[in-house]
């Protein structure tokens, strides 16, 4: 598994550099960049804020994407992978582990729709 991690904004996602810098990653770029590993990804997460544009991007490159449209806060993320995570770590498949992951955060008050589960 690789994990890239960073902060979203609507028009990319905000990487650092080995030097601490932060660097606006666009969503063509992002899809770029993950067109390489289309051999081995299942899935990707894009547990950040305004993800969608860059979920879209990807989405013809691996079965499955989950992306966010709208700011979510930091909380809210953790718990949605805890609950994706203990579904995909229990055997489970890619949309029954991103229920999970929505049922961890209902408490929060989020809307059903602003976490997307796209399929190739």
């Amino acid at each position: 598994m690789q994990l890239l991690s960073g902060h979203g904004e609507t028009t990319g996602i905000v990487l650092e550099d080995t030097n601490g810098q932060s660097y606006l990653l666009p969503p063509k770029s992002l899809a770029d960049l993950l067109s390489l590993f289309t051999h081995s990804m299942e899935y990707v997460i894009l547990n950040s804020c305004y993800s969608q544009k860059q979920a879209e991007a990807i989405v013809q490159y691996t079965p499955y994407v989950i992306g966010m449209n709208a700011a979510i806060p930091d909380k809210t993320a953790i718990r949605f992978a805890i609950g994706f995570y203990s579904g995909i770590s229990s055997g489970r498949n890619v949309p029954d582990s991103f229920k999970l992951g929505k049922v961890s955060i209902s408490a929060d008050g989020l809307k059903d729709d602003m976490i997307l589960l796209l399929r190739k």
